[in-house]
Parts: C-alpha cells; structure tokens; sequence
C-alpha cells in the first residue's frame, strides 16, 4: 500500500470527523437555533473551559486508540461500512483504552464534538443534535461494526464484549 494512499486516507478522515461533522452540526444547531429561537448557552464562563477540556479528551482518546490499534493490532481503524479503505487489525485489540470501552474512538469523537458544541453555546446543537448524533453512533456501532468483529475474531470477541463496556466505561450495555 502507498504512503501517498495511506497519507490521503487519513487526511481524509481526519477532515470529515474533526471538522465536516462537528461545522455540519454546528451549522444545524445554529439554524435551529435560529428557527427556534433558541438562546446561546448562558455560561460562557463555564461553557469554554469545559469544552476545552472535553475536546483534549475527546482528542487524546482518539489518538491513544488510533496509535495503539496501529502498533498492537497491525491494521488500521478506517473503513465505511464494513468496506477496509487500509488494511484492517490483524488482531483484536484489548489493552490501553479499549481496556475502558469497545469504542473509544466514537467515544473520542463524541467527546470532541460536545466540546466544540460548548464552545460555540449553541443550545439546540447541545439539547436536539448531539443525542441524535449520539444514538446514531451507538447504532452504527452496534448494527455494523459489532457484527463484524464477531464474525472477524469470534469468541475471543463476544468474551471480549463481555467485559468491557460499550461505550462509556463502567457504564454496562
């Protein structure tokens, strides 16, 4: 596979889930915020610092996760439903965050996007599209990639499942 390839598919990803996604929903929020007649968030002193804070994580799970996939699992983490754009894990990956969480990267994400969502104090962004995004995430992730990975590595997945938690750690399925 070419570095170019590869180069490209990430820079691509990166794009779409850092910033297409997260201005798509701000655009959304901020047209239903104008429809609605929606307030900004009223704590501005509260809402930048928090989501200071909650896109570091968000960021810093995506990473971990990213880097440890790559290293531990020999593969690479982007694919659209269920079609690989890189060479996939070769194996299942259960140390580091995915000790936590079978998803931190949508974890990460979802992070991330609630703290753009609070800097920019968009109120129907917050209340109205972010628990959307949310299920549509948990959807996606339970209908699509769940059922990949158990038929990819089998039992070693469903024991795996067993233990860890979907999404928010410690929170069960």
């Amino acid at each position: 596979m070419s570095r170019l390839r590869v180069i490209l598919i990430y820079s691509g990803s990166i794009f779409v889930f850092l910033f297409f996604g997260p201005g798509l929903t701000l655009y959304a929020g901020c047209l239903l915020d104008r429809l609605l007649h929606t307030p900004r968030f009223p704590w501005k002193f509260i809402a930048y610092p928090v989501g200071v804070i909650l896109m570091l994580a968000g960021l810093s799970c995506i990473k971990a996760s990213w880097q440890i996939l790559v290293r531990v699992g020999k593969g690479h983490p982007q694919e659209v439903f269920g079609y690989p754009l890189l060479p996939p894990t070769q194996k299942l990956v259960t140390d580091g965050p995915y000790n936590f969480t079978r998803n931190p990267m949508a974890l990460g994400y979802l992070l991330n996007l609630l703290g753009i969502l609070f800097l920019f104090r968009s109120l129907s962004a917050l209340i109205l599209l972010y628990p959307l995004i949310w299920a549509l995430t948990a959807l996606y992730l339970k209908k699509v990639e769940e059922p990949r990975l158990v038929r990819r590595f089998g039992q070693e997945y469903l024991d795996y499942r067993k233990r860890v938690s979907f999404l928010i750690p410690h929170v069960p399925d």
